[in-house]
């Protein structure tokens, strides 16, 4: 059966996103031209503004459905310990945009892409802090969630259950000391 123009345009998406991270992810954001993305894909420069009319656009492509995620989870208002391992998996099941997200400032320094992850990561903050935290228990909370942070971008390669483990455990002794 063939393909809608939909579909085509979606999967032509897929693959400029694709192509993008990768590049981002070996040159930088910053030393990455939109024309090195559409060499990637085979298409020429205007071909990747027609679907992304400028690289912020790319980043917001990719990041803002993890964002979204993170938003959905947090919603949910769930208790301490099903927040540090829900995001946890999403960390993990978008690890490169995490790793970009930490290797390369100029990812975060992009109103778009800071701003937002700065809100969620307050939110998150206040999630995993007890209610009415004084300041030794935010920074506890932001201690956890570094923990869980640093286990997923610092071993990109590591197996998925070691970080689970490993990070999970460093997460809850953070927020147990005292």
């Amino acid at each position: 059966m063939a393909r809608t123009e939909k579909e085509e345009g979606g999967a032509r998406r897929g693959q400029i996103l694709g192509a993008a991270l990768a590049l981002f992810l070996k040159h930088g954001y910053e030393g990455t031209p939109l024309s090195a993305v559409a060499e990637a894909v085979g298409l020429s420069k205007p071909g990747i503004v027609h679907h992304f009319p400028t690289k912020v656009e790319i980043l917001k492509a990719l990041y803002y459905p993890s964002f979204a995620r993170i938003e959905a989870l947090l919603d949910r208002s769930p208790k301490r310990e099903e927040l540090l391992e829900g995001y946890l998996e999403i960390m993990l099941a978008d690890r490169e945009l995490a790793v970009l997200l930490a290797t390369d400032l100029s990812v975060l320094v992009r109103p778009e892409i800071g701003s937002k992850a700065m809100e969620l990561n307050e939110r998150l903050r206040v999630g995993v802090a007890e209610e009415n935290a004084d300041l030794a228990g935010r920074m506890r909370a932001e201690c956890a969630l570094g923990a869980l942070r640093s286990a997923v971008m610092a071993f990109p390669d590591a197996d998925v259950g070691t970080i689970r483990e490993v990070g999970l455990k460093s997460a809850k002794a953070v927020l147990c000391s005292r």
